[in-house]
C-alpha cells in the first residue's frame, strides 16, 4: 500500500523541529516549508547526462517505487557536500530493506572545472551509482529549492512527488522516517519469522560499473538471530552467470558466515542487470533473497 504525502506530512510536521539542525529553521519556519514542499512534483529535466566514474550511462532511475533525489552545490568543498561513502552505505541500506525498489539521483551543479573533480571523487571512492553533473544548472532553474541543504534532498514517490523532505546523511531521524516510508510499501516481502531468525543488515549491494566477462567479487553476512543453530539448505541464483556460496553451512546461535557471490556477465548483457541470490534454510519455509545490481559495459 503506497503512503500518501499527506499521512507522511502529518507525522513529519510533528516532530520536524526537533529534527532539523537548530541553526538552520525555526520549528515553524521548518514545518512551513515541509507543507510547501509536501506532494510537490520534483522536475528533473529529460536532457541531463547520468556519469558513473567517467562514463555515461543509461540509467532508469524512474522504474524505481521510490527515488531519493539530492541536489548538491559544487561550490566550495565539493568532497564535503557530496559525502559519497556515506551516502553509499545508505543506499546499500535502502536496497535492503525488502521487495520495493528504491532509486537514487545525486544532482551536482557545478562549472565545467568541476566537471573533472566529481569524476575523481567518484572513482577515488568507488561510487557505485550514476551522478548527473549539471553545468547549465537545468535542476535547479526547474525547481526553485530552497538556500538550506537540510531541504535539498528528497524521497520521491513513483510519481515524482514529495513524500518526505531532509538529507538522511546528516540527521538519523530523517534516514528512519525514509525507511519506514518505503518499509510501509512493500506489497511482498520475508515474513516476520524468517527476519526474526535469520538475516543480514545488508541484503543488495550496488557494484558500479563491470565490463562483460570480468568477475566481481561480493560478500554478504548470513547472520542467526535464533537461540538454535540453522543449517543452510541450498544457494540458488537467478542465472548461470552468477556462482554463491558459503564458507559454513551451518550457522551458530548469534553467529555469522559469510556468502561469498561471484558475478561474470556474459557477452549479451549490457546497461543496468539485477541479479538474485536465494538462501534456502532447513526448516525455514521462506528464503532469504541477496540482490546485486550494476552496470554491465
Amino acid at each position: 500500500m503506497k503512503i500518501s504525502a499527506r499521512s507522511v506530512a502529518v507525522g513529519f510536521i510533528a516532530f520536524v523541529g526537533c529534527m532539523l539542525p537548530s541553526c538552520v529553521k525555526s520549528g515553524d519556519d521548518a514545518a512551513a516549508i515541509v507543507r510547501e514542499w509536501m506532494g510537490k512534483e520534483i522536475v528533473v529535466p529529460e536532457n541531463l547526462t547520468f556519469v558513473l566514474q567517467g562514463d555515461t550511462v543509461n540509467y532508469n532511475w524512474q522504474s524505481a517505487d521510490y527515488r531519493i533525489v539530492t541536489y548538491i552545490d559544487g561550490e566550495g568543498c565539493t568532497e564535503c557536500s557530496m559525502k559519497l561513502p556515506i551516502w553509499q552505505q545508505m543506499i546499500d541500506r535502502f536496497n535492503s530493506l525488502g521487495e520495493t525498489d528504491v532509486s537514487f539521483l545525486m544532482i551536482v551543479e557545478t562549472d565545467s572545472a568541476g566537471y573533472d573533480k566529481v569524476i575523481e571523487l567518484e572513482r577515488k571512492n568507488k561510487f557505485s551509482q550514476p551522478i548527473v553533473i549539471d553545468v547549465n544548472g537545468l535542476f535547479s532553474k526547474s525547481n526553485s529549492l530552497s538556500q538550506e541543504l537540510a531541504y535539498q534532498t528528497f524521497l520521491l514517490d513513483s510519481d515524482n512527488r514529495v513524500v518526505a523532505i531532509g538529507n538522511p546523511v546528516y540527521n538519523h531521524n530523517v534516514s528512519s522516517l525514509y525507511e519506514d516510508i518505503i518499509r510501509g510499501s512493500e506489497s511482498i516481502g520475508m515474513t516476520d519469522s524468517v527476519r526474526s531468525l535469520v538475516g543480514s543488515p545488508i541484503l543488495c549491494r550496488n557494484i558500479g560499473m563491470t565490463h562483460k566477462g570480468k568477475t566481481s567479487k561480493i560478500y554478504f553476512e548470513i547472520t542467526n538471530y535464533s537461540d538454535q543453530d540453522i543449517i543452510i539448505d541450498r544457494i540458488a541464483t537467478s542465472c548461470e552467470c552468477t556462482e554463491a556460496y558459503s564458507d559454513n553451512d551451518t550457522i551458530q546461535s548469534k553467529q555469522s558466515v559469510t556468502l561469498f557471490v561471484n558475478y561474470t556477465p556474459d557477452s549479451v548483457t549490457e546497461g543496468e542487470f539485477e541479479r538474485e541470490i536465494m538462501v534456502n534454510f532447513k526448516g525455514i519455509e521462506e528464503p532469504l533473497v541477496y540482490r546485486i545490481i550494476g552496470f554491465v559495459k
